[in-house]
């Protein structure tokens, strides 16, 4: 018996710049979400994207006009995209994906879950987890990395001016011993008596 198609409405949102750029990408990625194998795009829109705008705490004059022009310059809009699934693991396969800020499925208003469905869903689920563990560990160890080989730098600066500090310190514990010295001897020089000549 075939399975009625779901029928949902997802919610994509993204933030960036410039403006023409975001829209652009938010459209390719609507394209590549209605392209994949058992979707059927209903109907899409996407939505004008709009200036984002915060209130910054007093930081300074100049340090609040360049937050706002940094703020000025992102953008965010999201996409509203109605399509049908042929079953609920294409349907999961779409939430695990492509990570949609919200969905609503529409129709059936019933849904019969069978355990091989499940058993793909939760699959996709653990790989994708495993993904995101994987780039986890790398950009930690990566970081790592970067934080030995940045200290190792900074070894490396410091340890002339350490030498130069030790070498003035040298010069200077030489220079006082070789004073007291002088004056060591200077105090052990007894002046000569003079002998009286005889008429």
């Amino acid at each position: 018996m075939k399975k009625e198609p779901i029928k949902a409405l997802i919610i994509v949102e993204m933030i960036g710049r410039p403006k023409e750029h975001l829209e652009e990408t938010l459209k390719e990625y609507v394209k590549k979400i209605c392209s994949e194998k058992g979707v059927r795009l209903v109907n899409e829109k996407v939505h004008e994207p709009k200036k984002i705008e915060r209130k910054k705490e007093d930081k300074g004059e100049a340090d609040n006009k360049k937050e706002t022009k940094i703020e000025a310059e992102l953008f965010s809009t999201f996409a509203e995209i109605e399509f049908e699934a042929d079953d609920i693991n294409v349907l999961m396969r779409i939430v695990v994906f492509y990570m949609p800020s919200h969905i609503e499925i529409l129709s059936p208003d019933r849904l019969e879950l069978e355990n091989l469905d499940l058993n793909g869903f939760f699959n996709e689920v653990i790989r994708k987890m495993h993904d995101y563990d994987s780039i986890t560990k790398s950009i930690v160890m990566e970081n790592k990395m970067m934080k030995e080989k940045f200290q190792h730098i900074i070894n490396n600066i410091r340890r002339p001016a350490l030498k130069t500090e030790e070498n003035v310190l040298k010069d200077e514990t030489k220079d006082k011993a070789g004073e007291e010295k002088t004056v060591e001897k200077s105090d052990n020089i007894k002046p000569k008596k003079q002998k009286n000549k005889k008429d």
